[in-house]
């Protein structure tokens, strides 16, 4: 196997903030957190430079897109140097035209990922309550898509389900197509993992975790709406353990 020097996450907010990377978390200057996260602390360990993060909002649809575009660009050289983390996120994630925002600096990040896109809020999410920041006809239409159209009762209608599978295919098809196999992988959220049968489960000190979103809120350190040191949604204790659960899979493969 080739000798492994960076390493790419690809998935959600689960894997976004890193030291390494600076951007504008809603803020008009550019920020990054001021101190290790879990990311920064696996790559160091390793050695590995962290060349690819998440995407915070998206789902697995955007994730394999970013996935395939990603090593279209890249030698095959550099391929076979890379660690591969993938995290799963909601498969019900929507992008929607980029249209409601009214803020001047506008929806940086987004229109730099996806020109004249973005995801979907939340219908509570805070930003698009301010008529001064967003159009409130916009916010009217997210909150019936929510109320009318979104199965969020059911978790996910089984359109969802059906593109994550068909989600599932395309990434094992580009893994084979570009020979990757040093690479691991988890569940975001437990409604994603129970309908995958909880394939993606790991152990951590004697107990079993389905999914990040599991193992994250049973740290004694995480405050239930996230402290302004939940990076990654993770707070100080988790990043720790959670650079850990990476370096073991990492050693399982590469010893």
């Amino acid at each position: 196997m080739p000798q492994i020097d960076k390493v790419a996450f690809f998935g959600d907010s689960y894997c976004f903030d890193t030291i390494t990377k600076k951007h504008h978390k809603g803020l008009d200057h550019a920020w990054y957190p001021p101190t290790p996260t879990y990311l920064d602390i696996f790559a160091e360990k390793h050695n590995l430079e962290i060349i690819h993060r998440g995407s915070p909002a998206h789902g697995p649809n955007w994730m394999v897109h970013e996935l395939r575009e990603w090593l279209k660009s890249k030698r095959q050289e550099e391929i076979n140097q890379t660690h591969f983390v993938f995290l799963w996120s909601d498969q019900s994630r929507k992008i929607m035209p980029n249209t409601g925002d009214l803020r001047p600096r506008g929806n940086i990040f987004e229109e730099n990922l996806h020109p004249g896109e973005r995801a979907m809020p939340g219908p509570d999410s805070p930003m698009i309550r301010d008529a001064k920041e967003f159009d409130q006809r916009v916010r009217n239409a997210i909150e019936l898509y929510w109320l009318y159209l979104k199965p969020f009762a059911r978790g996910s209608s089984g359109e969802d389900y059906r593109q994550l599978q068909t989600c599932r295919d395309a990434w094992k098809f580009y893994l084979k197509q570009y020979n990757i196999t040093s690479y691991q992988q988890y569940h975001c959220f437990f409604h994603t993992a129970k309908y995958e049968n909880n394939f993606l489960k790991f152990e951590w000190e004697g107990e079993e975790h389905n999914c990040l979103q599991q193992f994250a809120q049973t740290h004694d350190d995480y405050v239930m709406g996230e402290g302004d040191d939940h990076y990654n949604h993770f707070s100080p204790k988790g990043q720790y353990n959670m650079a850990s659960i990476l370096s073991r899979r990492f050693e399982e493969i590469h010893g």
